[in-house]
């Protein structure tokens, strides 16, 4: 364990690539000057094609529908068990990435597994639950372990790229292998390449020819590693595609795009265009997959038409209602079938961006930003109804059912807890580990604070509504493990202070109590007010005890640890 200067906080979070594991879809729709009329359903969708190239896409929602317990049904199979056998959906795009336990949390207990490669996360029991589903196709956005794109002096290393082509190798073979006889499709794809490029930007510097290159690079060892793997498993029916994805073709932009700069010098079997630019306008979609087939080499498999609508929809809540998200997911996909994509994927099942900060166990309606197809409070949308009338081949827009899932029992969410200095039995300000009674052996770093330096952090050196005026610590989670901090219950109130990400405190961290004296803990929910600054909130969590308890557990649950992890300051116990 060892203390750094928060200069190296500083410097890594530059450096540090987000995605949004548990907020991957929260930006604008682009402003157009495009204008589009509503039109009635399009008789000419034949059924044959919209189930061939159809998709949906579960991730990171921050609801579900099974029972918030032990033997509740794992979200991911949950969500995959709606588009196939509800909606009807026979193509799913799924994360399979180092993010998994944020990602897919609710039911899920992913402690036990040791991830040498993602080519385990692929063998795990929930994945395989999937895979084993009637889907044709399944595309994953594979950001591995070796998901390195370069190295510091913006080049991949010849080790980088024998890391990257090994796991992606090992991918691919193993699902043409174990799938060998289902003649499923799965297609193996990055998350939106311009973000990706645009990343070292923080600063508003522009990406270096050297990072083009390198992601470049990155790409065509990806598309050589499953060009291999297919050539050297041949006893399969299943087919393994590589597809780079790119999220900027029109709209204003100040990096490098991804078209111009990347895309002509790769040879992948797909390329996606993640959709967030032209909102209802079919005609503005289909003049922006054109330009993307310009620069796009064809491809063996499938010749010069070879793109995909990797993600397109609408936010219920941000864009302004049920008729407006309904038209915008209508028009994309007829624009997008018109056109000849191979495939369409909607986003999402149940939505995965937060309109307000994480307002509880499960959040209402105007909490988010309605990427969905189904709302927290379980009613379907008008565009659920489309696209299940497309794939059955029946009108339910004539007479919308009156359906309505049934939303679970849920905890009660704890009342924020006053502080109240009289009360305090016990604080730990993070100076060392000292003061606990466990905590894990690997992850957790510490690093101090000047008060009078670093004002980007200025809104939360604040202490009982007071500006602090002395250096203090902090704790957050920097390696690739589950890690926690443990203390014997102190008294029957705890307040942990701390900031989070993007509103990002629930899905990373979690609270958990032991009633047998530390032998084993559960998950308990617990208040958690946010005061957002920024990109970064201030956080103030309660929670109070049930007298058996004896111990409780924080712990940071999600993968792929960096410094954009929850970072606690302080720990505290109250009497009543």
């Amino acid at each position: 364990m060892f203390k750094k200067r928060f200069y190296s906080l500083l410097l890594m979070l530059t450096m540090i690539f987000i995605i949004s594991s548990c907020d991957t879809k929260n930006e604008d729709t682009e402003a157009t000057t495009h204008t589009t009329t509503t039109t009635e359903i399009n008789d000419n969708i034949d059924q044959n094609e919209v189930m061939a190239k159809l998709g949906v896409t579960h991730v990171g929602g921050k609801y579900n529908f099974s029972e918030i317990k032990a033997d509740g049904k794992p979200f991911l199979q949950e969500g995959a068990e709606v588009i196939r056998n509800e909606l009807g959906a026979k193509n799913i795009k799924l994360w399979l990435s180092v993010d998994y336990a944020a990602v897919y949390n609710f039911n899920h207990v992913w402690d036990d597994l040791e991830l040498n490669s993602i080519t385990d996360l692929a063998k795990h029991d929930y994945f395989k639950t999937v895979f084993n589903m009637d889907f044709d196709t399944i595309a994953l956005e594979m950001h591995g372990l070796t998901g390195t794109l370069w190295s510091d002096d913006d080049n991949m290393s010849d080790q980088d790229k024998i890391d990257v082509y090994d796991e992606t190798y090992e991918l691919a073979t193993y699902l043409l292998t174990e799938y060998k006889d289902t003649n499923k499709t799965f297609i193996i794809q990055n998350w939106e390449g311009d973000n990706m490029i645009k990343e070292p930007d923080y600063a508003g510097s522009e990406a270096s020819d050297a990072k083009i290159q390198a992601l470049t690079d990155w790409f065509n060892v990806r598309s050589d590693a499953i060009k291999a793997a297919r050539e050297d498993v041949t006893d399969t029916n299943a087919k393994v595609y590589h597809c780079i994805e790119i999220n900027k073709i029109s709209s204003a932009w100040t990096g490098p795009q991804l078209l111009y700069t990347v895309i002509p010098n790769t040879d992948a079997d797909l390329y996606s265009y993640s959709n967030w630019e032209t909102a209802e306008d079919k005609q503005y979609l289909k003049d922006n997959l054109d330009e993307y087939a310009e620069y796009a080499p064809d491809s063996e498999t499938f010749g010069s038409k070879n793109i995909m609508l990797g993600e397109f929809g609408s936010g219920e809540i941000r864009d302004g209602g049920d008729t407006r998200h309904y038209n915008i997911i209508k028009n994309q996909l007829e624009g997008a079938l018109e056109w000849g994509v191979q495939y369409a994927f909607v986003w999402e099942i149940y939505c995965n961006s937060w309109k307000v900060p994480d307002v509880g166990l499960r959040p209402q309606n105007n909490d988010l930003n309605g990427f969905w197809l189904i709302r927290p409070d379980g009613t379907y949308t008008t565009a659920w109804w489309y696209l299940k009338g497309l794939l059955e081949g029946n009108d339910y827009l004539s007479n919308i059912p009156d359906d309505t899932k049934t939303v679970p029992p849920q905890p009660p969410v704890p009342e924020e807890l006053e502080y109240d200095r009289s009360k305090e039995v016990f604080r730990d300000n993070l100076t060392s580990l000292d003061n606990m009674s466990d905590y894990s052996e690997d992850g957790l770093y510490l690093f101090e604070i000047s008060s009078d330096q670093y004002s980007y952090f200025e809104p939360f050196l604040l202490y009982n509504g007071e500006q602090l005026d002395e250096d203090w610590n902090c704790l957050n989670r920097i390696e690739d493990v589950i890690s926690y901090i443990e203390y014997e219950k102190k008294a029957d109130n705890m307040i942990v202070y701390g900031f989070s990400y993007g509103g990002m405190m629930r899905s990373k961290l979690r609270i958990e109590v032991s009633k047998d004296n530390g032998d084993s803990f559960v998950k308990v929910p617990y208040s958690n007010i946010e005061t957002p600054q920024g990109a970064w909130s201030g956080n103030k969590i309660s929670i109070s005890f049930e007298d058996e308890v004896t111990h409780v557990r924080i712990t940071f649950i999600s993968r792929g640890a960096n410094f954009w992890d929850p970072i606690l300051r302080e720990v505290i116990f109250l009497d009543d």
